[in-house]
């Protein structure tokens, strides 16, 4: 009897060990498992947090400064003056300076790939800047001559304001003279020689005067032309008026009108005369506006590479996030499995316990 009763207890109890280390060894099971998704999960988190999300952080980061160099640069073809192109100058500067630090904040391969398109944009805005100062130099020389032909223009009127005076009044003593005349010979000969020198100089004074406006006219309106196409026509004119205003004082003989005469024409005729000027304007600024134009095209063409690596982004983030629910549906899976079987070993020892009569020995 004492020895089935050992016999007993030492089989009561390997059970019962047997039992608590199945439960246990179910809960550590659970337990790793528990950690080991949570760890994958962290890291899935983790590859969002510190790869994805940044990634596509920093291409919104190129597209707006790539915008910002796309809209900084009409304004600078658009600048007025000095200071204009200065503000002008400074916002692309800072502009272009945003694009490249954020195109150096992406990945090795992708910066390299984007440059293949940045790189062209910066260099075109470096030439749209020497074409907007090359524009604003010349406008600065055509303003300096349409001063000049201005200045040169009155001074000639002031000379022939008393030169008409004086050639008219001489014309009318001297037909006031021959008026008195009886000899119709000595008329004569008055009348002609007054028709060959006072009345040409008068003439020719009223013919300068009149061609002299006429020239002002001629290039105030080259100096403001916006087409080379319209230039051909207006030189046409001022060669035309140029060759009367010349023939003109070379009837006056008078040398310091003649010498304002040919400071006039030379204005339009001379080196870098104001329709060589207009010409070179009218080129840079269509070479500016050409600048401008490529560069919106390849900034189209940079915001298409951008888009791609943020959503090449976007879908490795979708593929960590679809890999961890798989992770976590596959956790629970184990988890749930690992407690039905818990719970089927806990049936099973109770009915182990049972079918030894544990219940009735111990009554």
């Amino acid at each position: 009897m004492g020895t089935a009763t050992s016999k007993l207890q030492i089989g009561l109890r390997g059970r019962l060990f047997t039992a608590f280390g199945l439960v246990a060894g179910l809960t550590v099971i659970a337990s790793i498992i528990a950690i080991v998704s949570y760890n994958q999960l962290g890291n899935s988190l983790g590859v969002i947090a510190e790869r994805s999300l940044p990634e596509i952080a920093r291409s919104s980061n190129v597209i707006k400064a790539a915008g910002d160099v796309g809209a900084a640069a009409p304004g600078l073809l658009a600048a007025a003056n000095a200071a204009e192109r200065e503000r002008a100058t400074k916002a692309l500067s800072t502009s272009r300076d945003e694009l490249r630090r954020a195109i150096d904040a992406l990945s090795a391969t992708d910066a390299a790939m984007l440059n293949n398109t940045a790189q062209p944009i910066l260099e075109n805005l470096g030439r749209l800047e020497q074409s907007v100062a090359e524009q604003q130099s010349i406008a600065a020389a055509q303003s300096k001559l349409i001063a000049d032909l201005r200045k040169t223009h009155q001074k000639l009127a002031d000379k022939l304001i008393p030169l008409a005076d004086d050639v008219g009044f001489t014309l009318a003593m001297a037909l006031e003279t021959t008026a008195d005349q009886h000899d119709l010979a000595v008329v004569r000969k008055t009348l002609l020689g007054l028709a060959d020198n006072e009345l040409a100089a008068l003439q020719a004074v009223l013919a300068m005067r009149a061609e002299s406006n006429l020239l002002l006219g001629i290039l105030v309106e080259a100096a403001d032309l916006t087409s080379a196409d319209l230039l051909p026509p207006v030189k046409d004119r001022f060669n035309a008026t140029a060759r009367r205003l010349s023939k003109a004082a070379a009837t006056l003989q008078d040398a310091e009108s003649a010498k304002l005469v040919d400071q006039l024409v030379a204005i339009g005729r001379g080196k870098d005369n104001i329709f060589d000027l207009k010409q070179k304007e009218i080129a840079a600024a269509k070479a500016g506006a050409g600048i401008v134009a490529q560069n919106r095209e390849l900034t189209s063409q940079l915001a298409v590479g951008v888009r791609q690596l943020g959503q090449r982004s976007e879908a490795a983030a979708a593929a960590t996030v679809q890999a961890s629910e798989a992770e976590i549906r596959s956790g629970r899976i184990v988890l749930v499995g690992l407690a039905l079987g818990s719970l089927l070993a806990a049936l099973l020892i109770g009915w182990s316990f049972l079918g030894t009569g544990l219940f009735a020995w111990a009554s």
